[in-house]
């Protein structure tokens, strides 16, 4: 069963307490996973700013533990006989400076689930609609896809109308000699005429209409792979449910890997659903070396408690 220790702390300091880490600050701690193991009777905590060299406070509901394993980046503390008999949600605080009881120093909350979950319980009721959340920025251009199948061939235009009449052309070769006439019959004996003046050169006829047109050629063969400059997306991605209980969070940690010859030149998720009440955190997005990694918190809030698919996309771009 999850303690409300938040609740207790406000009420014993008289005052309304914000638990949300303070940002702004470089060297402030911050939780990326914390995974309990039943067997050994430890809780291993993942994060960053874990500093090693100063002062490090772990809080579990306002237990105090002691650290047993520390560095830059995982601490690991023991687990409490009455913490591994009683399986639930616990707030974990971890801290560096003063002693953090009061929360007067730098920290990180995280909500760790410990041992079995319950039966689930019966389906609260649906929460209002959110406010339209703000548009997210525009995605990268996609790659262009493949040439189409040609077209079937389109129907024969109407005729044209007719084009003025050009100017004379030159005089044509002379024809082949066409085949032999009948043989008409004998007339009778004209007079002889005067002999006729030469006529002049007929002009050309008139352009004939055009003609409808050709069917499209077939698609030409696929050039070569082109060099550098070629941008390639690769994604990955994880799904995860929280717990019954409302504030309980579930953790994904998901990788999108460049192929070989090619380079990290993007790195941004998407979620399958967003709750805007502050329950889905994206925790980490860093590029290490050739591979994008997102490390997303999903929690059972005002939205209701559902499965998150979280996708993580890199952006690849070819080498010479």
């Amino acid at each position: 069963m999850r303690l409300d220790f938040r609740t207790a702390l406000a009420l014993a300091l008289g005052c309304t307490i914000a638990f949300a880490p303070r940002l702004g600050a470089d060297d402030d701690p911050v939780i990326v996973r914390a995974i309990p193991d039943l067997a050994a009777g430890t809780l291993t905590i993942s994060g960053s700013n874990l500093d090693p060299h100063g002062a490090l406070h772990v809080l579990l509901n306002g237990l105090s533990l002691p650290i047993t394993s520390q560095s830059q980046t995982t601490v690991v503390v023991p687990l409490p006989p009455s913490v591994l008999a009683t399986p639930g949600t616990y707030l974990l605080i971890v801290g560096h400076g003063r002693e953090h009881a009061r929360h007067d120093d730098d920290f990180a909350e995280f909500d760790v689930t410990i041992g079995g979950a319950g039966a689930i319980g019966p389906a609260g009721p649906q929460g209002p609609t959110g406010p339209q959340g703000l548009p997210g920025p525009q995605g990268p251009q996609g790659i262009q896809g493949p040439t189409g199948a040609a077209g079937a061939a389109g129907s024969a235009g109407a005729a044209g109308a007719a084009g003025a009449t050009g100017a004379t052309g030159p005089t044509g070769a002379q024809g082949a000699a066409g085949p032999a006439g009948a043989t008409g019959a004998t007339g009778a004996q004209g007079p002889q005429g005067a002999t006729g003046a030469n006529g002049t050169n007929g002009t050309n006829g008139a352009n004939g209409a055009t003609g409808a047109t050709g069917a499209t050629g077939a698609t030409g063969a696929t050039g070569a792979t082109g060099g550098a400059g070629v941008i390639t997306q690769v994604t990955g991605s994880l799904s995860c449910t929280p717990g019954n209980l409302l504030g309980s969070q579930c953790s994904m940690n998901v990788v999108a890997s460049c192929p070989a010859g090619t380079a990290l030149a993007g790195c941004f998720y998407s979620p399958s659903t967003f709750c805007n009440d502050g329950s889905d955190v994206a925790a980490a997005v860093a590029p290490i070396g050739n591979v994008c990694v997102v490390d997303y918190v999903h929690g059972f809030g005002q939205c209701g408690r559902f499965t998150m698919t979280l996708t993580a996309t890199a952006t690849c771009l070819g080498s010479q």
